[in-house]
């Protein structure tokens, strides 16, 4: 399973970088989840619009779904139309999204299909466990598996609950917002993390490898670095554009050491070294 990032800043886009968007590929099968402001531009760097299987959208707010529009207009009023294109969300959340544009067609490439809380989806050769986490609107965390054991598993926009926890065990790639280097305003604490909670989170959750995801323009990624480390976690990076990454499944000897390799940080240009015994 590989996993190519295709923005990661929070709220709105900083520069050079979209929001969030992550683009899955396992076994010929592609899944974009949360296609948000300005990740059209880097998803085109690495296969057409048609290419794509299937949509996993977390939440309704636009930094998380906003590109879901010209993927569809590619889609439908391209020289290489296609059938419609299953997406996953929370019920009623694209609504004001597919209603903003004024070609009608447009709105019918997508095939809409409610999320659930506590069910397992399968899409092409992977296996999509969903679960309703904390934040402003509803929105779901994803556990998506490969047929090998591969692992990986998005936080969305949440803060700290048990359910997130539960999602996140053993995982070879957490993928955690983390909109703050440190300290979430009062307001915002329920709803969002920051990076010292994320790596707690990794490792409670025993996970091999954090993406650090949806930092706010204004955050300091090197500090967010910083101070996943400083609470514990070593084996982490930030979100960036064109980074690609391979979630391999953990040893079948369970009892085996999973972190018999030390924790390192790579920033963005290597592959990370796993966490778990058997990279």
């Amino acid at each position: 399973m590989e996993l190519v990032v295709l923005g990661g800043s929070g709220a709105w886009p900083r520069a050079g970088q979209g929001c969030s968007g992550y683009l899955v590929e396992d076994d010929g099968f592609r899944l974009l989840i949360d296609p948000g402001y300005g990740v059209m531009g880097e998803l085109l760097q690495h296969c057409e619009p048609r290419a794509i299987d299937a949509v996993l959208i977390s939440h309704g707010h636009p930094d998380h779904c906003a590109d879901l529009n010209p993927l569809l207009r590619a889609r439908v009023l391209g020289e290489d139309s296609c059938g419609p294109l299953p997406v996953l969300a929370p019920e009623g959340s694209l609504d004001a999204l597919l209603a903003l544009d004024p070609v009608a067609s447009v709105a019918s490439g997508a095939e809409l299909r409610p999320l659930v809380d506590g069910s397992t989806i399968t899409l092409g050769p992977l296996s999509v466990q969903v679960a309703r986490l904390r934040h402003h609107v509803t929105t779901f965390g994803f556990r998506i598996a490969s047929t090998d054991g591969a692992v990986l598993v998005y936080t969305a926009d949440s803060g700290d609950s048990v359910e997130r926890l539960a999602l996140a065990r053993n995982a070879g790639l957490l993928i955690a917002e983390a909109s703050y280097p440190e300290g979430v305003p009062d307001e915002d604490a329920p709803y969002l993390s920051d990076a010292a909670q994320v790596a707690r989170l990794a490792s409670d959750a025993d996970v091999d490898h954090l993406l650090l995801t949806h930092l706010m323009p204004f955050a300091d990624p090197f500090m967010a670095l910083v101070q996943a480390r400083a609470a514990g976690f070593d084996a982490v990076e930030v979100a960036v554009p064109g980074l690609r990454r391979t979630i391999e499944p953990r040893p079948d000897a369970t009892w085996l050491p999973r972190r018999a390799a030390p924790r390192v940080i790579t920033l963005t240009t290597s592959r990370p070294r796993r966490a778990a015994s058997g990279s």
